[in-house]
Protein backbone atom coordinates (compact mmCIF):
# COMPACT_ATOMS: atom_id res chain seq x y z
CA UNK A 1 0.00 0.00 0.00
CA UNK A 2 1.88 3.48 -1.07
CA UNK A 3 1.93 6.37 1.55
CA UNK A 4 -1.13 8.31 0.47
CA UNK A 5 -3.41 5.06 0.89
CA UNK A 6 -1.99 4.49 4.53
CA UNK A 7 -2.42 8.11 5.54
CA UNK A 8 -6.10 8.09 4.60
CA UNK A 9 -7.06 5.02 6.11
CA UNK A 10 -4.94 5.72 9.40
CA UNK A 11 -6.66 9.25 9.36
CA UNK A 12 -9.89 7.62 8.91
CA UNK A 13 -9.59 5.29 11.74
CA UNK A 14 -8.30 7.72 14.31
CA UNK A 15 -11.05 9.98 13.27
CA UNK A 16 -14.17 7.66 13.99
CA UNK A 17 -12.30 6.77 17.24
CA UNK A 18 -11.71 9.87 18.61
CA UNK A 19 -15.15 10.94 18.92
CA UNK A 20 -16.93 10.90 22.35
CA UNK A 21 -19.39 8.00 23.45
CA UNK A 22 -22.24 9.85 25.14
CA UNK A 23 -25.44 7.92 23.57
CA UNK A 24 -28.71 9.38 23.99
CA UNK A 25 -30.93 6.55 22.27
CA UNK A 26 -31.56 4.86 18.87
CA UNK A 27 -35.25 6.33 18.36
CA UNK A 28 -33.70 9.85 16.43
CA UNK A 29 -35.29 11.31 14.45
CA UNK A 30 -32.22 12.21 12.54
CA UNK A 31 -28.83 10.72 12.50
CA UNK A 32 -25.07 10.79 10.75
CA UNK A 33 -23.62 8.24 10.04
CA UNK A 34 -20.10 7.95 9.17
CA UNK A 35 -17.98 4.60 8.95
CA UNK A 36 -15.11 2.69 7.07
CA UNK A 37 -14.35 -0.30 5.54
CA UNK A 38 -11.21 -1.96 4.88
CA UNK A 39 -11.45 -5.06 1.95
CA UNK A 40 -9.09 -7.13 1.34
CA UNK A 41 -9.52 -10.22 -1.47
CA UNK A 42 -7.04 -12.92 -0.74
CA UNK A 43 -7.84 -15.19 -3.89
CA UNK A 44 -10.17 -15.06 -6.65
CA UNK A 45 -13.11 -16.41 -4.56
CA UNK A 46 -12.63 -15.21 -1.08
CA UNK A 47 -12.75 -11.39 0.13
CA UNK A 48 -12.17 -10.63 4.11
CA UNK A 49 -13.82 -6.90 4.80
CA UNK A 50 -12.99 -5.14 8.48
CA UNK A 51 -15.53 -2.22 8.91
CA UNK A 52 -16.80 0.43 11.86
CA UNK A 53 -19.59 2.40 11.80
CA UNK A 54 -20.49 5.18 13.76
CA UNK A 55 -24.14 7.30 14.08
CA UNK A 56 -24.09 10.74 15.58
CA UNK A 57 -27.86 12.18 17.09
CA UNK A 58 -28.47 15.32 14.61
CA UNK A 59 -30.44 16.82 17.17
CA UNK A 60 -27.97 17.29 19.79
CA UNK A 61 -24.93 16.38 18.12
CA UNK A 62 -23.89 13.72 20.60
CA UNK A 63 -22.76 10.00 20.09
CA UNK A 64 -25.35 6.86 19.88
CA UNK A 65 -23.47 4.02 18.96
CA UNK A 66 -20.73 1.97 17.74
CA UNK A 67 -20.45 -0.96 15.12
CA UNK A 68 -17.21 -2.67 14.47
CA UNK A 69 -17.72 -5.39 11.53
CA UNK A 70 -15.66 -8.71 10.24
CA UNK A 71 -17.22 -10.21 7.24
CA UNK A 72 -16.20 -12.45 4.48
CA UNK A 73 -17.25 -13.53 1.37
CA UNK A 74 -17.05 -16.39 -0.92
CA UNK A 75 -17.75 -15.90 -4.75
CA UNK A 76 -19.69 -18.88 -5.94
CA UNK A 77 -19.52 -18.37 -9.70
CA UNK A 78 -19.93 -14.63 -11.59
CA UNK A 79 -22.16 -12.94 -10.13
CA UNK A 80 -23.42 -15.37 -7.19
CA UNK A 81 -21.44 -15.01 -3.84
CA UNK A 82 -22.04 -16.29 0.03
CA UNK A 83 -21.64 -13.75 2.90
CA UNK A 84 -20.95 -14.35 6.69
CA UNK A 85 -20.65 -11.40 9.01
CA UNK A 86 -20.12 -10.86 12.69
CA UNK A 87 -20.94 -7.43 14.29
CA UNK A 88 -20.48 -5.97 17.80
CA UNK A 89 -22.87 -2.95 18.62
CA UNK A 90 -21.64 -0.60 21.68
CA UNK A 91 -24.30 1.56 22.87
CA UNK A 92 -23.74 3.76 25.91
CA UNK A 93 -26.50 3.28 28.53
CA UNK A 94 -30.24 4.95 28.39
CA UNK A 95 -33.44 4.16 29.60
CA UNK A 96 -34.76 4.65 26.27
CA UNK A 97 -33.23 1.64 25.08
CA UNK A 98 -35.14 -0.66 27.22
CA UNK A 99 -37.94 0.50 24.61
CA UNK A 100 -35.81 -1.86 22.13
CA UNK A 101 -35.44 -4.62 24.38
CA UNK A 102 -31.57 -3.86 25.54
CA UNK A 103 -30.20 -4.10 29.53
CA UNK A 104 -27.68 -2.43 30.91
CA UNK A 105 -24.44 -3.84 31.43
CA UNK A 106 -23.63 -2.15 34.71
CA UNK A 107 -20.80 0.07 33.22
CA UNK A 108 -22.46 2.37 31.59
CA UNK A 109 -22.89 0.74 28.00
CA UNK A 110 -25.06 -2.05 26.33
CA UNK A 111 -23.57 -4.49 23.96
CA UNK A 112 -25.48 -6.61 20.94
CA UNK A 113 -23.95 -9.40 19.17
CA UNK A 114 -24.96 -9.78 15.45
CA UNK A 115 -24.79 -13.07 13.30
CA UNK A 116 -25.16 -12.53 9.58
CA UNK A 117 -25.35 -15.01 6.74
CA UNK A 118 -26.46 -14.48 3.46
CA UNK A 119 -26.80 -14.51 -0.32
CA UNK A 120 -26.25 -12.06 -3.35
CA UNK A 121 -26.57 -11.67 -6.95
CA UNK A 122 -25.64 -9.15 -9.44
CA UNK A 123 -26.99 -8.30 -12.56
CA UNK A 124 -25.94 -6.24 -15.89
CA UNK A 125 -29.25 -4.39 -17.15
CA UNK A 126 -26.61 -2.55 -19.60
CA UNK A 127 -23.90 -0.66 -19.88
CA UNK A 128 -25.09 2.11 -17.52
CA UNK A 129 -27.66 0.15 -15.45
CA UNK A 130 -27.09 -3.11 -13.33
CA UNK A 131 -28.55 -4.20 -10.21
CA UNK A 132 -27.84 -6.32 -7.40
CA UNK A 133 -30.17 -8.26 -5.06
CA UNK A 134 -29.54 -9.87 -1.56
CA UNK A 135 -31.23 -11.79 0.87
CA UNK A 136 -30.00 -12.11 4.54
CA UNK A 137 -30.71 -13.19 7.89
CA UNK A 138 -29.44 -11.56 11.32
CA UNK A 139 -29.51 -13.23 14.82
CA UNK A 140 -29.09 -11.05 18.09
CA UNK A 141 -27.76 -11.39 20.90
CA UNK A 142 -28.99 -10.34 23.51
CA UNK A 143 -32.98 -10.84 21.51
CA UNK A 144 -34.53 -7.36 21.13
CA UNK A 145 -37.83 -6.99 21.97
CA UNK A 146 -38.80 -6.51 18.22
CA UNK A 147 -36.97 -9.63 17.20
CA UNK A 148 -34.31 -12.03 17.64
CA UNK A 149 -33.83 -12.93 14.01
CA UNK A 150 -34.82 -10.90 11.20
CA UNK A 151 -34.06 -11.18 7.61
CA UNK A 152 -34.52 -8.95 4.76
CA UNK A 153 -34.62 -8.40 0.79
CA UNK A 154 -32.11 -5.62 -0.74
CA UNK A 155 -32.26 -4.40 -4.61
CA UNK A 156 -29.54 -1.89 -5.17
CA UNK A 157 -30.18 0.07 -8.69
CA UNK A 158 -27.06 1.36 -9.91
CA UNK A 159 -26.58 4.09 -12.99
CA UNK A 160 -23.21 4.68 -14.02
CA UNK A 161 -23.27 7.96 -16.30
CA UNK A 162 -20.88 8.78 -19.01
CA UNK A 163 -18.12 11.14 -18.45
CA UNK A 164 -18.96 11.83 -14.76
CA UNK A 165 -16.76 13.58 -12.31
CA UNK A 166 -14.90 12.13 -9.96
CA UNK A 167 -16.08 8.63 -11.76
CA UNK A 168 -19.22 9.06 -10.21
CA UNK A 169 -21.62 5.90 -9.89
CA UNK A 170 -25.23 6.78 -8.43
CA UNK A 171 -27.51 3.90 -6.53
CA UNK A 172 -30.92 3.56 -4.83
CA UNK A 173 -31.19 0.52 -2.29
CA UNK A 174 -34.41 -0.30 -0.83
CA UNK A 175 -34.72 -3.07 2.31
CA UNK A 176 -37.75 -4.75 3.30
CA UNK A 177 -37.32 -6.81 6.92
CA UNK A 178 -38.99 -9.46 8.23
CA UNK A 179 -38.96 -9.94 12.03
CA UNK A 180 -39.01 -12.73 14.08
CA UNK A 181 -38.94 -14.30 17.89
CA UNK A 182 -39.28 -11.07 19.38
CA UNK A 183 -40.18 -10.69 23.12
CA UNK A 184 -44.09 -11.86 22.98
CA UNK A 185 -46.87 -9.33 24.82
CA UNK A 186 -50.62 -9.46 25.31
CA UNK A 187 -53.08 -8.85 22.40
CA UNK A 188 -56.36 -7.74 23.22
CA UNK A 189 -59.40 -7.26 21.48
CA UNK A 190 -61.49 -3.93 21.01
CA UNK A 191 -63.47 -5.68 24.56
CA UNK A 192 -60.59 -5.68 26.38
CA UNK A 193 -60.00 -9.74 25.94
CA UNK A 194 -56.65 -11.50 25.54
CA UNK A 195 -56.89 -12.53 22.22
CA UNK A 196 -53.28 -14.02 21.92
CA UNK A 197 -49.58 -13.94 23.71
CA UNK A 198 -47.53 -13.87 20.44
CA UNK A 199 -43.87 -12.64 19.32
CA UNK A 200 -44.26 -9.74 16.99
CA UNK A 201 -43.63 -11.81 13.54
CA UNK A 202 -44.23 -10.12 10.60
CA UNK A 203 -42.99 -7.60 7.89
CA UNK A 204 -42.79 -4.26 9.91
CA UNK A 205 -39.44 -2.22 8.55
CA UNK A 206 -38.69 -0.71 5.10
CA UNK A 207 -35.76 1.51 4.33
CA UNK A 208 -35.36 3.54 1.18
CA UNK A 209 -31.26 4.68 0.60
CA UNK A 210 -29.79 7.02 -2.36
CA UNK A 211 -26.46 8.06 -2.90
CA UNK A 212 -23.36 8.34 -5.01
CA UNK A 213 -20.06 6.51 -4.96
CA UNK A 214 -17.10 8.54 -6.24
CA UNK A 215 -13.32 8.46 -6.63
CA UNK A 216 -11.77 11.36 -4.67
CA UNK A 217 -8.31 11.19 -5.97
CA UNK A 218 -7.74 10.51 -9.93
CA UNK A 219 -6.29 7.40 -10.51
CA UNK A 220 -6.62 5.90 -7.35
CA UNK A 221 -9.79 3.83 -7.49
CA UNK A 222 -8.83 1.58 -4.52
CA UNK A 223 -9.98 4.48 -2.41
CA UNK A 224 -14.23 5.17 -2.63
CA UNK A 225 -16.33 7.51 -1.23
CA UNK A 226 -20.08 6.81 -0.35
CA UNK A 227 -22.57 9.96 0.01
CA UNK A 228 -26.28 8.83 0.62
CA UNK A 229 -29.79 9.78 2.57
CA UNK A 230 -31.86 6.94 4.22
CA UNK A 231 -35.09 7.05 5.66
CA UNK A 232 -36.40 3.93 7.16
CA UNK A 233 -40.44 3.65 8.04
CA UNK A 234 -41.96 1.17 10.54
CA UNK A 235 -45.23 -0.41 10.20
CA UNK A 236 -48.42 -3.20 10.28
CA UNK A 237 -49.22 -4.68 7.47
CA UNK A 238 -53.30 -5.70 8.02
CA UNK A 239 -53.84 -9.33 8.43
CA UNK A 240 -49.57 -10.30 7.90
CA UNK A 241 -48.07 -11.39 10.86
CA UNK A 242 -48.60 -9.99 14.32
CA UNK A 243 -48.75 -5.77 15.49
CA UNK A 244 -45.83 -3.72 16.46
CA UNK A 245 -46.61 0.02 18.34
CA UNK A 246 -49.58 -1.66 20.09
CA UNK A 247 -51.94 -0.05 22.59
CA UNK A 248 -52.55 -1.21 25.87
CA UNK A 249 -55.63 -0.26 27.06
CA UNK A 250 -55.82 2.91 30.05
CA UNK A 251 -57.47 0.69 32.97
CA UNK A 252 -54.79 -1.82 33.05
CA UNK A 253 -52.33 0.92 33.29
CA UNK A 254 -52.44 3.11 36.53
CA UNK A 255 -49.15 3.86 36.87
CA UNK A 256 -49.48 5.79 33.59
CA UNK A 257 -52.23 8.22 35.01
CA UNK A 258 -54.49 7.22 32.81
CA UNK A 259 -52.72 7.32 29.40
CA UNK A 260 -52.46 4.70 26.83
CA UNK A 261 -48.87 2.64 26.46
CA UNK A 262 -47.62 2.09 23.42
CA UNK A 263 -45.46 -1.42 23.57
CA UNK A 264 -42.58 -2.06 20.40
CA UNK A 265 -42.86 1.98 19.34
CA UNK A 266 -42.61 2.26 15.65
CA UNK A 267 -38.88 3.49 15.23
CA UNK A 268 -38.65 6.00 12.14
CA UNK A 269 -35.62 7.69 11.48
CA UNK A 270 -33.28 9.66 9.01
CA UNK A 271 -29.88 9.01 8.12
CA UNK A 272 -27.35 11.36 6.26
CA UNK A 273 -23.96 8.97 5.80
CA UNK A 274 -20.65 9.01 4.70
CA UNK A 275 -18.44 6.03 4.00
CA UNK A 276 -14.92 5.93 3.41
CA UNK A 277 -13.83 2.49 1.16
CA UNK A 278 -10.37 1.08 0.94
CA UNK A 279 -9.11 -1.82 -1.12
CA UNK A 280 -6.12 -3.20 0.11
Amino acid sequence: MRSIDRFLLSFSFLFLFSVECVSQDLLSSSMLWSGVLVSKKINKKIRFNLGDLHSVNMTDGVFSFNQSSFSTTYKVKKNLKIKLEYSLGVYRWNNNLTQLGLLSSGIGTTNIHRFTGGVSNRKKINKRFKIKQSIEAQVYFPRLYKYKVRSFYKAKFYYNPKKTPFSSVFFVETKLFYFFDGMPIVYRDSDNKIVDYASTDGIHRARLKVGVRFVPIKNKKSIKVILYYMAQKEFNIKGVGNEINVLTPAEINANYLGKQKVLYPFNDYNVFGVHLLFNI
